[in-house]
Formats: C-alpha cells, structure tokens, sequence
C-alpha cells in the first residue's frame, strides 16, 4: 500500500488520473481517499484541482440520467480535508459532516428530483419483489422522495467521513506513521459539543425526524470508534475484540445510538486516563 500511494502522490496528474477513472464507478470512495489525501499532504488548492478532474466525469453521469450522490461526496471530503489544514482538529472536521450531510440532503430534494424519484421506484420495486417472495419488509414503509433524500443525504454524510478517515490513515502511512493510530485512540469530544449533539439527536427523535437523527451523531460515532480501538490499545486486548465490536456496529442497527451515548459520556469522564491512572498503580 505504501508504494502504490507513493507511486500515485509522485505527480499531481497520476493522482488526478487515477481519482478520475474511479470517480463515476463504485469505487467511488478510493477517489475520495487520494482527493483528501492530496488536500492534506499538498494543500486544499491541489486538492481542489484533484476534485476538478474527478467531477468531470460524475458530471457526465448527472447528464446521462444518472444522480449527484458521488459528486456530492468527493466534493464533500475535500471540504473535511480543508477545513482540518485550517483548524488542525478533527473535532471540527467531523462536526462540519452534519453540516455536510444537510447540504446534500438539500440539494438532492430540490435539484434532483428525477435522481431521488428513480432511487424511490427502485425500492418499492424491491419491496414487491421480497412480498412476492412472502419476506418481510420492516412493515412495508411507503417512502415519499423528502424520505429518499434524507436517506441519500446521511448515507452521503457517513461515506464523506469514511473518505475523510481512509485520507488521514494514507497520509499517515506516507509522511507521519503511527500519527492516524494515535489521533485515533485520543479522539475526544468537547464536553459542550458531545452533550450539545446527544440532546439535538434526542429532538430529532422527538420531532419524528429519525433519519436526520442518523446523521447528527456521525462525530460521536467516530469518537466513540475511537475510545474502543484505545481500550483494546491500553489494555493489550486480541484485535478479534475489534472484529466482534465492527460486527456489532454494523448488523446492530441501534448500535451506533448506543456507541454514540458511551462517546458523550466519554467526554465527560474520559474513560482513557482513568484506564491510564488504573494501569499506573
């Protein structure tokens, strides 16, 4: 890995090239990792420049009948990557995806409606195929385009995070080693922010805005990765714990509300150096 990212950082058009070819594919969210990894190594102006070449072909698809979601998204990481050459935190790169997460929500309902009305046709069509099979499908929820654009908005908001980390970790592996685990297992909330974003979740829940819900604990959810991948570290626990935790978070809906709670409270007590000052007695 660290020859091939040596290898496409080696000139601005190598690694412009190779974002651009993934671009409009599935692989999408590689294209993100060099755009966020050319704005942190290179600068937020390389890295727009990087962006450029690989809207070009995500633009075609949007002329093509196709959606903004990719588009959407690169351009959202670069936004993250920006944002923490100018602050050097990743508290407010993280905080800046719910704010991330609304814009693409706002744009896919207002300026795609062709994109989200195809997407809702796609599910419904999948809902009469599993009750043609006799499954069950979660009660059968009919879904109006405001849902699939909320939908396609936190979706767009977790992915945009997810290329933020992959850049972090590369441009670790490249120029600081051992720097992205460390950044990792110290990522802490402040307590105003973590207690500010849990109660905002809670009025979502409140309001019946579930989805949006989904996307406002996106910081804590990462805080929260964070404090697990430190106590497996200070405790010098197998990484199948981590296996078991990932599986958890990911087949367990309700998980990442649960992780998100530990986070906030995290903040608060800061579990780490209380472990720390445990181990030191």
């Amino acid at each position: 890995m660290h020859r091939l990212l040596t290898s496409i950082m080696q000139s601005r058009w190598r690694a412009s090239a190779i974002s651009t070819v993934m671009a409009p594919t599935i692989f999408f969210w590689l294209s993100g990792g060099i755009i966020a990894l050319v704005t942190l190594s290179k600068g937020p102006r390389e890295g727009f420049i990087c962006l450029l070449w690989a809207s070009l072909p995500c633009i075609l698809v949007i002329f093509l009948g196709g959606g903004p979601f990719a588009l959407l998204c690169l351009f959202s990481v670069w936004v993250m990557a920006a944002l923490y050459i100018y602050t050097a935190s990743w508290e407010v790169s993280l905080f800046y995806s719910i704010a991330i997460g609304l814009v693409q929500i706002i744009v896919l309902y207002f300026f795609a409606a062709e994109y989200t009305a195809q997407m809702n046709t796609l599910i419904e069509e999948w809902q009469s195929k599993l009750l043609a099979n006799e499954m069950h499908v979660w009660d059968n929820p009919v879904f109006e385009r405001k849902d699939i654009a909320a939908i396609l908005g936190v979706a767009g908001g977790y992915i945009a995070t997810l290329m933020y980390i992959i850049g972090q970790y590369w441009y670790s592996l490249l120029y600081k080693p051992r720097n992205f685990a460390r950044k990792m297992n110290s990522l802490i909330l402040s307590q105003r922010n973590a207690l500010g974003t849990l109660i905002a979740t809670a009025v979502l829940f409140w309001v019946n805005w579930d989805v949006v819900a989904h996307l406002t604990i996106i910081p804590l959810v990462v805080a929260g990765i964070g404090l697990m991948h430190a106590v497996v570290f200070i405790k010098g626990m197998s990484t199948l714990w981590l296996v078991i935790f990932y599986a958890f978070l990911i087949l367990f809906a309700p998980a990442k509300f649960i992780l998100a709670s530990v986070a906030a409270v995290d903040s608060v007590f800061n579990f780490r150096q209380r472990l720390l000052d445990m181990i030191d007695r």
